[in-house]
């Protein structure tokens, strides 16, 4: 008996998972909702006062009362519909909407593809412009070291004008009064006190190589480049001192 309705059950289930018997059997429903109304809900009582019938003439007047229009919209909407729904609907609706959807899919994708080829490219050229200005800058390093040893005096205008921007540069008479006047001494006395060269400047001037420090005689001398830089100093002042005039 469980194998014959479980074979039941499943011939059933078959057939209303089909489409077509599916659709179609929704449709009948709701063109026939008012037969299932009175089946499960209307009294026999009530129909055989209001229609002088039986539940079940009624019923079956209501199904197939072919003199009345009712009965034909009836039968033949579910089957309208389901055509409609099964056939109609989808070749003109929902395949050429699917072939749309699946068309943008493609074109969003080849425009995400341009735009990533694009970036790529754009960093490729990035990196071309990058390594050539890498390039240059190294090749311009370089020339400018080999004029450098050609002739210093071109990288000692670049320490100068640097220098001349520091604190360093408003005590550096410090530095010439003690070659000049006090035969390059570290300290020297004045008419009213002693004077030192302050040791940040004495620093500065020794790892600039800007003099020779010697420690044990308490002495600085001038290097090539230290001589430059009291050039510029004095000319400097000179001008400053015009300017003031």
């Amino acid at each position: 008996m469980n194998e014959i309705w479980s074979s039941i059950t499943k011939a059933i289930d078959r057939r209303v998972s089909n489409s077509l018997i599916g659709t179609f059997a929704t449709f009948w429903l709701i063109f026939h909702w008012n037969f299932f109304v009175t089946l499960f809900f209307v009294s026999e009582e009530y129909i055989y006062i209001q229609f002088f019938q039986l539940k079940n003439e009624y019923l079956l007047s209501l199904l197939y009362n072919y003199k009345n229009w009712h009965f034909w919209v009836d039968t033949c909407g579910p089957v309208l519909l389901t055509w409609l729904l099964i056939w109609i609907f989808p070749k003109y609706l929902l395949i050429p909407a699917l072939k749309k959807e699946e068309e943008y899919w493609v074109n969003k994708k080849k425009i995400r593809l341009e735009s990533e080829a694009q970036i790529e490219e754009a960093k490729k050229i990035a990196t071309k412009e990058e390594t050539q200005s890498i390039k240059e800058t190294v090749k311009k390093t370089q020339e400018l070291d080999r004029l450098k040893k050609i002739n210093p005096t071109i990288g000692w205008f670049e320490d100068y004008k640097y220098f001349s921007e520091t604190s360093f540069s408003t005590i550096f008479k410090y530095i010439v009064e003690s070659i000049y006047q006090h035969n390059g001494d570290i300290k020297w006395f004045d008419q009213y006190e002693q004077i030192i060269i302050p040791q940040d400047l004495l620093a500065y001037a020794h790892t600039n190589d800007l003099v020779v420090l010697d420690k044990k005689a308490g002495k600085i001398e001038l290097t090539d480049k230290g001589k430059f830089f009291v050039k510029e100093y004095t000319a400097n002042m000179d001008r400053v001192r015009r300017l003031i005039k």
